[in-house]
Protein backbone atom coordinates (compact mmCIF):
# COMPACT_ATOMS: atom_id res chain seq x y z
CA UNK A 1 0.00 0.00 0.00
CA UNK A 2 3.10 2.29 0.93
CA UNK A 3 4.85 1.63 -2.16
CA UNK A 4 1.88 2.62 -4.46
CA UNK A 5 1.10 5.34 -2.41
CA UNK A 6 4.64 6.47 -3.45
CA UNK A 7 4.12 5.25 -7.21
CA UNK A 8 1.01 7.64 -7.66
CA UNK A 9 2.23 10.67 -5.55
CA UNK A 10 5.86 10.55 -7.84
CA UNK A 11 4.15 10.15 -11.30
CA UNK A 12 1.30 12.60 -10.57
CA UNK A 13 3.76 15.49 -9.56
CA UNK A 14 6.76 14.27 -11.95
CA UNK A 15 7.48 17.71 -13.69
CA UNK A 16 6.70 18.15 -17.24
CA UNK A 17 8.74 21.29 -17.79
CA UNK A 18 7.23 23.69 -19.59
CA UNK A 19 8.75 26.11 -21.89
CA UNK A 20 6.10 29.15 -20.73
CA UNK A 21 8.96 30.54 -18.51
CA UNK A 22 13.31 30.02 -18.84
CA UNK A 23 14.30 27.51 -16.47
CA UNK A 24 16.38 28.42 -13.34
CA UNK A 25 18.82 27.40 -10.85
CA UNK A 26 18.51 27.82 -7.01
CA UNK A 27 20.74 26.82 -4.36
CA UNK A 28 20.49 27.50 -0.35
CA UNK A 29 20.23 26.44 3.20
CA UNK A 30 17.54 24.61 5.22
CA UNK A 31 17.24 24.68 8.97
CA UNK A 32 15.07 21.97 10.23
CA UNK A 33 12.55 19.49 7.50
CA UNK A 34 14.27 16.26 6.76
CA UNK A 35 17.21 17.64 8.23
CA UNK A 36 18.53 19.94 11.40
CA UNK A 37 21.14 21.92 9.27
CA UNK A 38 21.12 21.15 4.80
CA UNK A 39 22.21 22.26 1.62
CA UNK A 40 19.49 22.46 -1.03
CA UNK A 41 19.56 22.57 -4.61
CA UNK A 42 16.59 22.97 -6.81
CA UNK A 43 15.47 23.63 -10.48
CA UNK A 44 12.37 25.76 -11.32
CA UNK A 45 10.58 25.44 -14.81
CA UNK A 46 7.18 27.58 -14.88
CA UNK A 47 4.74 26.16 -11.53
CA UNK A 48 7.28 23.27 -10.86
CA UNK A 49 10.66 22.21 -9.82
CA UNK A 50 12.56 19.84 -8.44
CA UNK A 51 14.40 19.79 -5.12
CA UNK A 52 17.48 18.14 -3.77
CA UNK A 53 18.72 18.24 -0.22
CA UNK A 54 21.55 17.04 1.14
CA UNK A 55 22.26 17.48 5.76
CA UNK A 56 22.68 16.37 8.74
CA UNK A 57 21.89 15.94 12.60
CA UNK A 58 23.97 14.76 15.09
CA UNK A 59 26.30 12.63 12.79
CA UNK A 60 23.14 11.16 10.25
CA UNK A 61 23.59 12.19 6.66
CA UNK A 62 20.01 12.74 5.03
CA UNK A 63 18.91 12.99 2.06
CA UNK A 64 15.70 14.15 0.22
CA UNK A 65 14.36 14.23 -3.27
CA UNK A 66 10.93 16.71 -3.99
CA UNK A 67 8.76 17.58 -6.72
CA UNK A 68 7.05 20.64 -6.13
CA UNK A 69 4.24 22.18 -7.54
CA UNK A 70 3.88 26.16 -7.28
CA UNK A 71 -0.25 27.45 -7.06
CA UNK A 72 0.98 31.03 -7.46
CA UNK A 73 1.58 32.75 -11.08
CA UNK A 74 5.16 32.00 -11.41
CA UNK A 75 5.92 35.29 -11.50
CA UNK A 76 4.49 36.13 -8.32
CA UNK A 77 7.12 37.16 -5.36
CA UNK A 78 4.40 35.01 -2.82
CA UNK A 79 4.18 31.26 -3.97
CA UNK A 80 2.46 28.55 -2.34
CA UNK A 81 3.58 24.85 -2.98
CA UNK A 82 3.17 21.24 -2.05
CA UNK A 83 5.28 18.24 -3.41
CA UNK A 84 5.87 14.56 -2.93
CA UNK A 85 9.22 13.05 -2.58
CA UNK A 86 11.50 10.67 -0.78
CA UNK A 87 13.76 11.21 2.14
CA UNK A 88 16.54 8.87 3.98
CA UNK A 89 18.59 8.93 6.82
CA UNK A 90 21.79 6.79 7.10
CA UNK A 91 23.83 7.06 10.27
CA UNK A 92 27.53 5.75 9.60
CA UNK A 93 28.81 6.14 13.07
CA UNK A 94 26.37 3.20 14.60
CA UNK A 95 27.63 0.42 11.56
CA UNK A 96 25.03 1.07 8.59
CA UNK A 97 21.58 1.94 10.09
CA UNK A 98 18.91 3.87 7.79
CA UNK A 99 15.39 4.95 7.61
CA UNK A 100 13.32 5.58 4.56
CA UNK A 101 10.52 8.25 4.51
CA UNK A 102 7.64 9.61 2.31
CA UNK A 103 8.38 12.78 2.01
CA UNK A 104 5.50 15.92 1.60
CA UNK A 105 6.39 19.51 2.32
CA UNK A 106 3.82 22.65 2.29
CA UNK A 107 4.72 26.12 1.93
CA UNK A 108 5.38 29.02 0.95
CA UNK A 109 8.04 30.84 -1.07
CA UNK A 110 8.58 35.08 -0.65
CA UNK A 111 11.03 36.34 -3.58
CA UNK A 112 12.66 38.95 -1.50
CA UNK A 113 14.75 40.35 -4.66
CA UNK A 114 15.84 39.51 -8.18
CA UNK A 115 17.93 36.72 -6.65
CA UNK A 116 16.86 36.00 -3.16
CA UNK A 117 13.95 33.85 -1.73
CA UNK A 118 13.36 33.12 1.72
CA UNK A 119 10.62 30.23 2.65
CA UNK A 120 8.63 28.17 5.26
CA UNK A 121 7.29 24.43 4.97
CA UNK A 122 5.87 21.64 7.24
CA UNK A 123 7.40 18.73 5.88
CA UNK A 124 4.63 15.94 6.18
CA UNK A 125 7.27 12.47 6.52
CA UNK A 126 5.57 9.22 6.43
CA UNK A 127 7.65 6.37 8.19
CA UNK A 128 8.10 3.28 5.59
CA UNK A 129 10.96 1.13 6.61
CA UNK A 130 13.91 1.27 8.64
CA UNK A 131 16.90 -1.26 9.29
CA UNK A 132 19.37 -1.44 12.18
CA UNK A 133 23.18 -2.02 11.76
CA UNK A 134 22.90 -5.59 13.23
CA UNK A 135 20.12 -6.36 10.35
CA UNK A 136 16.84 -6.08 12.79
CA UNK A 137 14.01 -3.63 11.60
CA UNK A 138 13.59 -0.16 12.94
CA UNK A 139 9.94 0.04 14.76
CA UNK A 140 8.99 3.83 14.92
CA UNK A 141 6.63 4.72 17.27
CA UNK A 142 6.07 8.72 16.98
CA UNK A 143 4.26 10.58 19.78
CA UNK A 144 2.94 12.50 17.77
CA UNK A 145 -0.63 12.23 15.85
CA UNK A 146 0.09 8.88 14.29
CA UNK A 147 2.80 5.97 14.78
CA UNK A 148 3.79 6.49 11.14
CA UNK A 149 3.48 10.59 10.61
CA UNK A 150 5.96 12.72 11.42
CA UNK A 151 5.62 16.52 10.72
CA UNK A 152 8.60 18.61 10.66
CA UNK A 153 8.83 22.26 10.77
CA UNK A 154 11.37 24.15 8.07
CA UNK A 155 12.91 27.68 7.12
CA UNK A 156 15.27 28.30 4.27
CA UNK A 157 17.04 31.06 2.03
CA UNK A 158 17.98 30.53 -1.33
CA UNK A 159 19.63 32.41 -4.17
CA UNK A 160 18.77 32.02 -7.96
CA UNK A 161 22.00 30.99 -9.78
CA UNK A 162 23.58 32.72 -12.31
CA UNK A 163 22.63 30.60 -15.94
Amino acid sequence: MKRTLLLAALLVLTPFYARAQKPFRRAGVTFGGTSLLSFSYERHSGRRSTRFNIGTTEGDISFSFTFNRYFSNPRARRKFFAGAGGWTTVVPYKGIEYITLFHAPVGMDWQLSDRKYFGAEIDMNFFMYGQHHDGSRVEFNSPLLHKNFIPMPALYYKIRLKD
